[in-house]
Order: C-alpha cells, then structure tokens, then sequence
C-alpha cells in the first residue's frame, strides 16, 4: 500500500508526499512518475501535485491510500440504478413530498427511508450480496425483509443466519419485530443441540436457524444432515469479518453447504487490506481461484522468505470485482434527519500521583524501544496499554483508593450528577478495559446501571430449558396463565443476560446509566435511549470507535448526541486523538492480530508515536 498526501513544499508549492516499504516493484514503477523525487534521508518520494493524475495512473494498481482526503462511500452499487419502489408484488410504500415514508404495505414494519426499500430490492434481486452499509442502518431489517419476500415468492423456504454468540437473540428479536418468518436459536450443549437439530428435522414450521459461528463450525455435520432432511437454502452472515481469513477452520468451513442465497453483512468490509474481500466473494461464487491463486494475482510477496505481503498489484481488477457485488452507503448521507453527532473533548491535568507513574511506564517502553528485536515489541505495547490504564486511574495498577488515584473519574462524577442526577438524562460511558468498567460499576453502584463488561452471559435458554424453569416457578399458576402471557414470560426467559441488560437501559426509566467495555459493546446493540456518550479512554481504530458510539446514533434516535472524550493532556491520550482524526488504524491492527507482517521501523515508530517520544531516540 503507498501511503499519499498532499503537503505544501517550501519552495510554496504544492507536492504528493508518497510513501512505502522498500520493494523494487514499487520503486521501479514509482521512478517512471513524471517528477519524482526520492529522499533517501526522510525514506519518501516527492511529486509535483500537477502530475497526480499520472502518479495515478501508474501507480495506482499498487493500492494508493489518500491519508488526508475523505474516503467516500468507499464504492459499490450506485443506487441510482435500484429502484425507490418495492420490486415484489405485494409490497408498497408511499412517499410524502420531503421524501420520507408515510404509508406501507407488504412489510411488517415501515422501511425507516427509501435507502431501505432500495437495500431490500437488491437483496431480492440478487443471490449475492455483500452488504455494507454503516452501523445503524438497518442491515437485519434489510436483509430479514428479503428474506421473507423470497419465501412469498416461492424463491426460498428457510435457511441459516450466523452471528456473534452474543448477538444471537437480538437476532431472533429483530427477525420476530420486523417480519412474520419463525425463527429458531441453536444454543446450548452438545447435547441440547442434537435435540433440538431432531426436532427441526421432523419439523416444518420454521424458517430461519440462528447460530453462532463458533456453533457452526462444531456442528456442521449436523448442519449437514439437517441440510439433506430440510434444504438450507440461504446464509446470511452477520458481522462476516469472522470469515476473513481464508485459512481459518471456519474460514474454509463456510463453504461447505451448497446455499442458493448468500448475503454478507459488515459495516467494516476491508479495514486492513484489499485482500480480506477474497473469502466474501469466494463465498459468493464470484472468484473460483484457491487463495494462494489469488494472492499471487493481486500481492507483492516479499520480507522473510518471500511470505510477506509487501505490496498489492492489479487493484483496479479487485476494486471493480467488488464494486459489483457490494452495496455501501454511510449513515451521514442517509440518516439527515437524524441529529449530527457533536463531539467534545474534555482536557484533564492527570493527578501529581498519576503523573508520576505515569513517567516511570513511559520510561520503560523507551527501554524496550531500544532494544533492536521485534520480539520486544508486544511487551512495549503492553505497556502503552498500562499507559492508558494510568490515565484511567492508577487504582487499576495497584494504587490505594483515594482523591488523587484519577482526575477522569473526579471529572466523571461531575458530569454523572450534571446529567443524570440533574439533567435526568440516558449516559453511555465506554472504556476498553474490565477493570474499569468493573470500578465503574461500583462507584455508580446506587444508580442500578445496567453493565456488558464481556463476561455477561451472551447466551439465552432454549425454549424447552425456558419451560421446564418456568413451570417449576410457577406451578399450576403457568397452566391457567393465558397464552399471550405464556409466550412473553418465555421470550424473557429466553433471552440472553446481555441483552437483558440492553432491554433495561432503553426500557426502565430508574436505569439511566450504561456501561460497557468497548470490545464486548461495538456491535449488535441498540442503545438509543442514550444522549450522552462518555469514552474514558478509546481504541486505536477509528472504525471501532465509531462502531461504539453509534450503539446510540443509529436509527430509532430521536435526539442529538454528544460523544465526550476524557483526555489527560501530554499523555497517550492526545496522541490516540490524533490517530484517530487521521483515521489510521495500523495500531490497533497489532494488538488484534499481532506484528507477523510488520516491519520493525513502522512498529517502533507507531508506538514511540502513541507514547509521546521522539522517534529519533528508537531509530
């Protein structure tokens, strides 16, 4: 990839300022680019911005990334060419003169715009589809509406979703508040699992088998034999950067069941490499090479042994491969009606105690900089981590309960008593750590808030488990009970302790507070009680941010909302800020899938930038 931005030279004029690992190919082709200029002392070559277009042109087959531009819709099906009204009989809508949808027929549910009847369209028109939309758009009603047109149409009977563990019974909820189609969740043991695979097997009254893809991947010769009894005809997979990896066991698994219809769903479809779309759109049918076939059609191999990708080639090919079979739209094109997302940033002088801790954690990661090897590495990035607790507040590393253990959570306690205590207002606050979610939780303990922190149980009850408890608690109270109280009593029951947890929050007024450790919170939940979000400390992906905070700002919001980032100045804070706004993710890469593929400068570099410390001091 060849990182690019426009600057301003001293010479007053403006230049591309390119840069990328050291590989021949590359620097061949980049020495061909009409007035390129290479400094071997700042390692980045130099071209005059009247050439852009031929830079370009010869250049960008390797994968340019414009690091100061706006990233677009990123491609895909242009729905100018989808049309605003329902393609399946049956199915209306009525537009009023502003655009927005005032009458329907055919659908459960009232699309929320005309970009979700366009989704809809697309996902009925097609066997394949890779839906990317921005979190808070809507992709289960899209693709769950499609779904059961397909089976009015007599075009599919039932088939499998596949999504995280804990997001399986939002699923199921979502399925049951958006359509008619009967929906089953396989959870639970071995054993449960297998009655449940015969049951669905002698069967006919169900259409949709929600699972988890860890489940599938233990039970796919159980899905195999359920598949000859009662076809799978479809798969929709939720959040499918679960299959990204070609090599993996589920990776490979995917591709076992012959699916008449497959609909990827992601709010993220590339977000480290051009490469990551092969398994989508092997999975679509639409590339029949293996992944080595692949990989040597559109990647430079280099670095140790020539296993290293280094570099990318035949781009446009890829780029246009997936632009047909992708649609994209993002929520601050489709979603104007509802309220921007302001942000602030709340500036803290961390504690004199913090402080000084905070200095002796820096100094060791400058130790471990030092030294050459990039097995040292994973240690300094623990250590960047410890940074972030320290901001936090030091109780996490060790320190005695007190005033001067942290200036976020003084800060916090203000803003907790300005806007719930006296606004009466719904608060999220975030923090990518357990420890802190857990001290959270206790200091805010009298307000009963409702708390993901990741060991909240993801998984519910099967129906017959749900019964058998509910008979025992109720006695013959349960037999006399009428059914539609039955059947609430049961979904309760059912559903997940996470997702009780969510029900809380957006249902009981005395719950006016969330919180969540981001990693266990950024996807599959709907928090649009909330008005204020609080971020204690952030990830290093922009992308992961945004997931966290639009649990709130997606559809169903009413009301503005304001995101609130805690920042103890000249500290990693405000160096994670930075990243952020320049929207680089490479750093929060590492941590997730280690540095296998990194080149040693770029690493120290990342980190000596997150930590505040001259990078000349670790060249």
């Amino acid at each position: 990839m060849i990182n690019a931005e426009k600057i301003k030279g001293n010479d007053g004029k403006w230049w591309i300022k390119a840069s990328f690992r050291n590989v021949k190919t590359l620097s061949d082709a980049m020495s061909e680019v009409k007035g390129a200029i290479y400094s071997p002392i700042q390692k980045v070559w130099a071209v005059p911005l009247i050439y852009r277009e031929d830079f370009e042109q010869k250049m960008g087959s390797f994968l340019i990334n414009w690091t100061d531009e706006e990233k677009g819709s990123n491609g895909g099906i242009s729905e100018d060419d989808i049309p605003s009204e329902p393609v399946v009989p049956g199915y209306s809508v009525t537009y009023n003169a502003d655009g927005d949808i005032i009458d329907h027929r055919g659908f459960k549910t009232r699309p929320w715009g005309e970009f979700q009847v366009k989704g809809f369209n697309l996902l009925v028109s097609k066997d394949f589809l890779i839906l990317a939309d921005d979190a808070g758009l809507g992709k289960s009603w899209q693709v769950a509406n499609a779904i059961e047109a397909k089976k009015k149409l007599g075009h599919l009977k039932r088939g499998i979703v596949l999504a995280k563990a804990s997001l399986l019974f939002n699923w199921r909820d979502e399925i049951h508040m958006h359509t008619n189609l009967k929906s089953v969740v396989m959870a639970g043991t071995v054993n449960q699992r297998a009655k449940l695979y015969s049951q669905l097997t002698n069967e006919e009254d169900w259409d949709v088998l929600i699972m988890s893809y860890e489940t599938f991947r233990c039970d796919i010769h159980n899905l195999e034999l359920l598949d000859n009894y009662k076809e799978l005809q479809f798969c929709v997979m939720d959040e499918a950067h679960k299959i990204k990896n070609p090599l993996s066991k589920i990776g490979s698994l995917v591709h076992r069941l012959n699916f008449r219809s497959r609909y990827v769903l992601t709010a993220t479809p590339l977000p480290n490499s051009p490469l990551e779309a092969y398994n989508y759109l092997h999975f679509g049918k639409r590339v029949l090479k293996n992944w080595y076939e692949f990989r040597g059609h559109h990647a430079i191999m280099g670095g140790f042994g020539g296993k290293e990708i280094v570099g990318y080639k035949n781009i446009p090919e890829l780029k246009n491969l997936i632009q047909v079979n992708m649609l994209r739209r993002r929520k601050k094109d489709k979603l104007k009606e509802l309220p921007e997302v302001a942000f602030k940033t709340v500036n803290l002088s961390m504690t004199p105690t913090q402080s000084k801790m905070y200095q002796a954690v820096k100094m060791g990661i400058l130790e471990e900089l030092k030294d050459t090897s990039l097995d040292r590495i994973p240690s300094a990035l623990t250590k960047l981590l410890r940074l972030q607790q320290v901001t936090d507040s030091i109780e996490l590393i060790g320190a005695s309960p007190g005033k001067n253990t942290s200036s976020k959570l003084l800060a916090l306690d203000e803003m907790i008593e300005e806007l719930v205590e006296s606004g009466n207002e719904k608060v999220i606050i975030f923090s990518r750590f357990r420890t802190v979610v857990e001290l959270i939780e206790k200091r805010y303990a009298k307000h009963k808030p409702a708390v993901i922190h990741g060991d909240v149980d993801a998984n519910g009850k099967t129906e017959n488990s749900a019964v058998r408890l509910l008979k025992k608690k109720y006695g013959q109270k349960w037999y006399d009970m009428p059914e539609e109280e039955r059947r609430k009593l049961l979904d309760e029951t059912m559903t997940s302790e996470r997702q009780r947890e969510v029900y809380r929050f957006q249902n009981d007024e005395d719950c006016r507070i969330f919180i969540g450790c981001t990693p266990a919170c950024r996807e599959g939940l709907t928090l649009t009680q909330a008005t204020h979000v609080i971020f204690l400390d952030c990830e290093w992906s922009p992308a992961y941010v945004e997931q966290a905070f639009s649990r709130a700002h997606r559809i169903g919001q009413r009301n503005a909302v304001t995101v609130y980032y805690l920042v103890c100045e000249g500290t990693i804070d405000e160096h994670v800020q930075e990243t952020l706004q320049r929207k680089e993710a490479m750093a929060q890469t590492m941590l997730d899938e280690g540095i296998d593929n990194l080149d040693l400068g770029v690493a120290k570099q990342l980190i000596a930038s997150l930590a505040g410390i001259d990078e000349r001091m670790v060249a």
